[in-house]
């Protein structure tokens, strides 16, 4: 496995854990904070996801070429 496959797959599985959190935060909030009403942990964990598939994609044009 390639380095790069390697770290997006580490920093995708953190990204679904934070989606799933953000979730549960959404739907079950525990208690107000400065920054509950953007839904922060969601919306990393998007970002980290897409950024795991990027990492992904690059290397697997690497692997090709």
């Amino acid at each position: 496995m390639k380095l790069w496959k390697w770290i997006g797959s580490i920093i995708g599985l953190y990204g679904v854990v934070l989606i799933i959190l953000g979730i549960y935060y959404f739907i079950n909030p525990e208690r107000v904070t400065a920054t509950a009403e953007y839904n922060p942990t969601f919306w990393w964990g998007l970002f980290m996801t897409l950024f795991a598939s990027i990492l992904f994609i690059i290397s697997h044009k690497n692997e090709n070429s």
